[in-house]
Order: structure tokens, then C-alpha cells, then sequence
């Protein structure tokens, strides 16, 4: 079982992988952050398809991608939800900037603020490079 798990983790990197490495050249984020990509079977928190994890002070980043939203989900859709966790490498300092600045009350605000903003560059950036409509509106 773990074999064909690990089968099915290259097929994944596979699909993915040219498209993230596509966005992080795009935006000028290749030579500057080291990004790495993990598979999960589930995230927590109602994270349905990806999150990213920030270490902002050594430009990392790790994305997680949910293996079974990632399998059902369509190449614009999983493009949408890579370009969105990439849109928060270009955002880390502000939210760094929030976690250390702000109160825990303004901090929450903020964050929903980050990723109604992320949101919304990332329709921008979708529209602007592919002519379609993000899901995002």
C-alpha cells in the first residue's frame, strides 16, 4: 500500500509541480524563496485543497495540498488554488508584519483581510495570464 502511495505522490508532483514552479518564475519568486510541495490526506480547519506554511525571515515556504481535492479537481481549478498560496509568499510581509505588530483581536481581522486580498490578486493574476474567470468573485 505505502508503495503505491508513493506511486501515486510522484504522479501528483508530476501534474503540479511544472505549474507552481510556472507562477514562482512569473512572479519573480523562484530565485528568492525555496518552495517546497507536500501531500496530505486532510488539513484541518476546513482547508479543503491547500495551505502554506511561512518561515519569512529564510524564504521558505511549504504548501500542502490535500490529495483527494487535489485528484477530483480540474487543472483551472488546481492552477487557481496553487496561484492563491503563492500570492501569500508575495503578501509575507505583511502578515509578518500584522502577527508581530498587532493586537490578537486586529490580528484576526487582519488575516481575514490578507486573504480577502489574496483573492482577489489572484483573479487578477488568473484573468491577466489566462483570460478566464477565477472562482473568486
Amino acid at each position: 500500500k505505502g508503495a503505491s502511495l508513493a506511486v501515486g505522490d510522484r504522479d501528483r508532483r508530476k501534474r503540479i509541480e511544472p505549474m507552481l514552479n510556472g507562477w514562482l518564475l512569473f512572479l519573480g519568486l523562484s530565485q528568492t524563496w525555496h518552495v517546497s510541495l507536500v501531500f496530505a490526506d486532510e488539513l484541518g480547519e476546513g482547508r479543503v485543497f491547500a495551505t502554506i506554511d511561512l518561515d519569512t525571515p529564510y524564504r521558505r515556504a511549504v504548501i500542502r495540498v490535500v490529495r483527494k481535492a487535489l485528484d477530483g479537481a480540474s487543472s483551472d481549478d488546481v492552477q487557481l488554488y496553487l496561484v492563491h498560496e503563492v500570492v501569500h509568499i508575495l503578501l509575507a510581509p505583511l502578515e509578518k508584519f500584522a502577527k508581530e505588530s498587532l493586537g490578537t483581536e486586529l490580528n484576526e481581522r487582519f488575516q481575514a483581510t490578507i486573504e480577502e486580498q489574496t483573492d482577489i490578486v489572484t483573479n487578477v493574476l488568473i484573468r491577466l495570464t489566462t483570460g478566464k474567470e477565477g472562482v473568486w468573485k
